[in-house]
């Protein structure tokens, strides 16, 4: 599956602020969540009645024959090993290695846990669920997998109503991250009814070809596997950008390093027209228009002098009788950062650099809150505090410069 673009240098910045051992405790552990979450596979999980066949529709999907296409195949997993394993469970409990289950799998094997050296499996775990169709093994599987699997695909030819019955009793857990897919003869037809009648009970519903091992585009293959890799993106996407907020908060700075390319040499160039120079500008403005500079540096020192009043207006709650709340010292200073926002839209002049920078300064603040909220933990008067800090003195140096 692909991940953000990001993704390494954060595991690498994270990993550092960790190993630095400089982190409040809590902090520390959280950071050490934010790692383990970036790091681990996304985990997908196939369910369904028998009579489809789900291991065809795996490996199309992963683009190999990874899982052994026999009857009676039980439960497995499939994930990255540097070595290709097959482990065994044994109804008796025993645990061991099987050298060989491309001919059939041992009757008393309860589950399978293959390893393969495949690269996709570096970033996917797969389960491969099998039931006898029943809807209490149906609901047995689906209890087993909600603590296993972050995407879930039910494979099924006609989504039956007793399949429904099943499915409309699991919560969002499941709904948010799951997609049917739909096997047999007129599947398309079947596909486009149940996506109507099953509006945000899946993510999508899609035909698939389990007969098509190439993938190709009528086979729904290709479909759904782009499906599962844009899901499986979004939610490392969030995980990457909670991780950098928290490097944001613990002052580590993030800067994705930039390559400009080289421009080839050109045998001739031609001869360039002068052009104006364009005129000098001051921290406020254009060196012409003194008329501007002067409101954005009214602009900036009202902003200095706002934050101030909030601050003296957020110790006074701190140092207050009453019971204050984490939500309490939030929500001022998000009330201080909407009001900071909000006289910066009312500037009706020409966008500058000091405007467009302290408008850039308030949407970090305000992603910080989020997290804040998010992690629920530290000391929220010295975080405050401290957001408060660093918001006065960016207007404080822009209203000086």
């Amino acid at each position: 599956m692909a991940h953000h673009g990001k993704f390494d240098l954060v595991c690498e910045r994270l990993r550092a602020l960790i190993s630095a051992r400089t982190l409040p405790a809590n902090a520390a552990r959280h950071a050490e969540g934010l790692l383990k979450r970036l790091e681990t596979p996304v985990r997908i999980a196939f369910i369904g009645p028998p009579d489809v066949r789900r291991a065809q529709i795996v490996n199309a999907v992963l683009g190999g024959a990874l899982i052994p296409d026999v009857p009676a195949r039980p439960t497995l997993e499939l994930r990255y090993g540097e070595r290709e394993v097959n482990r065994a469970t044994f109804a008796d409990g025993q645990t061991r290695d099987v050298a060989d289950i491309s001919d059939g799998i041992a009757p008393d094997v309860l589950f399978l846990s293959l390893l393969r050296k495949e690269p996709p499996l570096k970033r996917t775990h797969i389960f491969d669920i099998t039931t006898d169709g029943s809807p209490r093994e149906l609901r047995m599987a689906l209890k087993w997998a909600s603590s296993r699997a972050d995407i879930f695909v039910w494979c099924s030819r006609y989504f039956t109503d007793a399949e429904r019955a099943v499915w409309q009793r699991v919560d969002e857990r499941f709904t948010d991250h799951a997609f049917l897919a739909i096997c047999g003869d007129e599947r398309g037809a079947r596909s486009s009814r149940l996506k109507e009648e099953l509006a945000g009970t899946f993510l999508d519903v899609i035909p698939v070809d389990p007969d098509d091992c190439n993938g190709g585009t009528e086979s729904g293959v290709s479909t759904l596997s782009a499906a599962l890799s844009r899901h499986a993106e979004l939610g490392g996407q969030a995980d990457s950008d909670s991780a950098l907020l928290f490097l944001k908060k613990f002052g580590t700075s993030f800067e994705v390093p930039h390559v400009h390319p080289e421009t080839p040499s050109s045998p001739s160039i031609e001869p360039q027209t002068p052009q104006p120079a364009e005129p000098e500008r001051t921290a406020h403005g254009t060196a012409q228009d003194p008329e501007e500079a002067s409101r954005v540096l009214a602009l900036c020192r009202n902003g200095a002098a706002l934050v101030r009043e909030r601050a003296r207006g957020l110790l006074e709650i701190v140092r207050s009788d009453a019971d204050v709340t984490q939500a309490d010292i939030l929500t001022h200073c998000r009330g201080t950062i909407e009001r900071l926002t909000e006289m910066l839209d009312s500037y009706d002049g020409d966008c500058c650099e000091p405007l467009s920078t302290l408008s850039n300064l308030l949407m970090e603040a305000e992603e910080l809150l989020i997290l804040l909220e998010i992690e629920g933990t530290g000391s929220p008067e010295t975080d405050g505090a401290c957001l408060m800090l660093q918001i006065r003195r960016a207007f404080e140096a822009r209203a000086a410069a």
